[in-house]
């Protein structure tokens, strides 16, 4: 009971002590929701056909389910994702407590709560579960898992097997990373399980897991006309040796990011691998039961890697590693012979130990953007912003790269997402360079064209970029961080220059800021809009005809 407890209240200090990158993609999941709940159909933009610019069709599918109900699609997000990061927590702990030869035991119960604790404190989960997505769902999904072959002999149980090859099928469906460990757990279910045991029950799981994949890419490129997702294509670069290399670095840069706490980290999936080949290992159930948890860890490590990584530090990405590698070594305390068993207890022990003091730093610390309490109310004057944007702009065409949520507040804009993730023309233009947040670049921007352009990220301002020189906007860094964030790449600045005035729009004492082409700007600015002429005077506003 206290281990619950203890893992309950460091699941809820690790969520308000995370600060997300952002809640756009949290916003996307919410539109594609909305969409689905409304229409039936999966689209950004109506007038652009189908669709998938999510990530997870589980965490859309629950979304979608609990629109109705919720007055506050934002907090109904954040409070699903601190839920299933709670969840994940007990779950590591309960899933402990009940393996091993003598389950409900003082050293299982107590390797139970250390684990559950240890999951429940640790920053990469809790930095995943912030982004108010699938993350919390993944680690959740991927714990239980690989966890029921610790606890139940599937061979001999009919019922058990229905069970996992279930939560196999939501594990597909949560994260495509998920699709790969659904896939080896089946699969070493189905080669490292005992030869007395019946061939339909090893490979059965492994069979409904190949269905349900067929079934699902065959709806995928029904519905899509697509065999992957968009965002796999958003989020890739032509060159896969880059990836590798982007992939290694952000598991490094974790590591060294976290001290003692990083290391350990990313080296405990290949720890924990360690004592398989050992001789030692009471029974041959105990040493299989280990390898369904160990390689997947290890595997699902690997998967970071092969992937690229993550745009944001922070090491969301390594939640479902971290997960496994907890499981395996709480596993090892009550399954393994002695000297597995003190690699288990020690890697438990320090780990909750050094989580503990980095969640009590970054409280006290108190770095501001926790979406513990997030709220469609924080988002007043952005919800205003986008209100008078959208009554003024020509042929309700927008677009952008930082501002999604856009979509979320005036869904009858057609919002072009200039980073592809919602665009099926952008998301497969070829790139050789690193795939940060997407693939914008100036050159297609220009050549998509829209009327107005919310150019850069940093939205608004104090003072109106109207105001600002093109010249300065575009090349001056000092200029540009206040108004943009970037400098504008120089072989684009003329183009620029040539079809785009700068322009804002007063809200909330502040101004949302835009480029707007130059044809609209005389409409633009007889409805009030606040329009430059480009050298860092204001265009007069014109008679009424």
């Amino acid at each position: 009971m206290l281990g619950g407890v203890a893992a309950l209240l460091g699941a809820i200090v690790s969520f308000a002590d995370a600060v997300p990158g952002n809640l756009d993609d949290a916003f996307i999941t919410l539109v594609y929701g909305r969409h689905l709940l409304e229409h039936g159909s999966l689209y950004w933009n109506l007038q652009d056909g189908p669709l998938d610019g999510f990530t997870s069709l589980l965490d859309l599918l629950i979304k979608a389910a609990l629109l109705p109900a919720s007055d506050d699609p934002l907090a109904l997000a954040r409070d699903l994702s601190l839920g299933a990061h709670v969840l994940g927590g007990l779950a590591a702990m309960a899933l402990v407590a009940a393996c091993g030869p003598r389950p409900g035991s003082a050293t299982a119960v107590g390797a139970g709560a250390l684990t559950g604790l240890a999951l429940a404190l640790h920053p990469a989960p809790a930095h995943g579960a912030s982004f108010l997505l699938e993350s919390a769902w993944f680690v959740l999904l991927a714990l239980v898992a690989a966890g029921l072959p610790l606890v139940l002999e599937l061979g001999e149980s009919r019922r058990g097997r229905g069970s996992w090859s279930a939560v196999l099928v939501l594990l597909c469906l949560v994260r495509p990373e998920g699709q790969g460990l659904a896939l080896l757990l089946a699969g070493l279910h189905a080669m490292l399980g005992p030869s007395a045991v019946d061939r339909r029950a090893r490979w059965g799981p492994l069979v409904v897991v190949a269905g349900g994949l067929l079934a699902y890419y065959a709806w995928h490129a029904l519905t899509f006309a697509a065999l992957l997702p968009n965002t796999f294509h958003a989020k890739s670069s032509s060159s896969r040796w880059l990836e590798l290399q982007e992939g290694w670095a952000y598991v490094v840069d974790f590591a060294r990011a976290h001290g003692a706490l990083g290391w350990i980290t990313v080296l405990l999936p290949a720890l924990v691998c360690l004592p398989l080949p050992a001789r030692s290992w009471p029974t041959p159930t105990a040493r299989r039961r280990h390898a369904l948890v160990s390689i997947p860890a290890l595997a699902s490590l690997t998967m970071v890697v092969i992937e690229g990584g993550d745009t944001y530090p922070g090491g969301r990405f390594l939640a479902v590693p971290t997960a496994l590698s907890l499981l395996a070594c709480g596993h090892l305390v009550v399954a393994g012979a002695r000297p597995p068993r003190w690699l288990g207890w020690s890697a438990l022990g320090s780990l909750t130990l050094l989580a503990a003091v980095h969640q009590l730093r970054a409280f006290a610390a108190a770095a501001p953007g926790s979406a513990i309490s997030a709220s469609l109310d924080d988002y007043a004057c952005e919800r205003e912003a986008a209100r008078r944007l959208a009554a003024v702009v020509p042929g309700g065409v927008v677009m952008q790269t930082d501002w999604q949520r856009l979509k979320h507040f005036e869904d009858g804009l057609r919002v072009i997402d200039l980073h592809g993730l919602n665009d099926r023309e952008i998301a497969r233009l070829p790139l050789d360079g690193p795939v940060r947040y997407g693939k914008f670049s100036h050159a297609h921007a220009l050549r998509v064209a829209a009327p107005v352009w919310i150019y850069g990220h940093r939205l608004a301002s104090d003072a109106p970029m109207a105001a600002v020189p093109m010249a300065a906007l575009l090349r001056d860094p000092a200029t540009a961080s206040r108004f943009v964030g970037y400098v504008a790449p120089e072989e684009v600045v003329e183009a620029m220059r040539r079809d785009y005035l700068p322009a804002s729009i007063p809200v909330c004492d502040r101004f949302l800021n835009l480029l707007v082409r130059r044809e609209h700007a005389e409409a633009l600015a007889r409805q009030g809009v606040l329009v430059g002429d480009g050298e860092g005077g204001r265009l007069p506003a014109p008679a009424a005809r």
